[in-house]
């Protein structure tokens, strides 16, 4: 999960001001204040894992449904930077 959340990171430098999603398999990754939006906005719920003893959030979107989430994000005034 650590190199995740470092792709996460890197992209998220890139694009501060959109919900940023990182692909690893059959999912889309979310962490810190991005799956909280997710939350707000699916209710999709969050966990907290440990990654370098640093407490973050994060959240998961199978990938057949973000097609379906996507309109939702716009309507609610956010910008999407998908990591595939």
């Amino acid at each position: 999960m650590k190199k995740l959340y470092q792709v996460y990171k890197a992209c998220k430098a890139k694009h501060e001001d959109y919900i940023t999603f990182v692909r690893n398999t059959d999912y889309y990754y979310t962490f810190e204040s991005d799956a909280i939006k997710l939350y707000k906005v699916t209710g999709i719920l969050t966990v907290h894992i440990t990654i370098d003893e640093k407490d973050v959030r994060m959240a998961m979107l199978y990938h057949k449904v973000l097609d379906s989430f996507l309109p939702k994000f716009i309507k609610a005034g956010y910008k999407v930077a998908i990591n595939d």
